[in-house]
């Protein structure tokens, strides 16, 4: 028995126009080109390598973390936590910026990925 969150779209990989009013509707098209199961941050109609490659601030659902943002030029990630505070984590990469973007739970992203391997952070704000 396969994965029951694993339904439809079938073959469906590419990204699906969804024209309304004249203009493409991103949310819609995020929803359909979605594929069940895929851990994406749901706040965000954002594709991973468009945030990735747009430098700017994502809001995020989570019960911690308020926002994102990778800066792909200087290879830090910054997180925005509900409470105000900001923290800079220096030299992560593509791929781990990535898996943050995509992670389910923010919180846990950021203990598993940052904080428990003991990567360098920065307050900021």
């Amino acid at each position: 028995m396969g994965n029951p969150g694993n339904r439809g779209n079938a073959g469906n990989s590419g990204r699906i126009p969804v024209i309304v009013g004249g203009k493409v509707d991103r949310e819609a098209q995020a929803k359909l080109t979605r594929k069940p199961g895929s851990k994406v941050n749901p706040k965000s109609t954002l594709t991973p390598a468009e945030w990735l490659d747009s430098g700017r601030w994502v809001g995020v659902v989570s019960s911690n973390v308020k926002k994102i943002r990778w800066d792909k030029k200087r290879y830090d990630l910054y997180v925005g936590f509900l409470n105000g505070s900001i923290y800079k984590y220096p030299g992560v990469d593509r791929g781990l910026a990535r898996r943050m973007y995509q992670s389910a739970s923010m919180g846990k992203a950021v203990w598993r990925l940052f904080r428990w391997p003991g990567r360098p952070y920065q307050r900021v704000k």
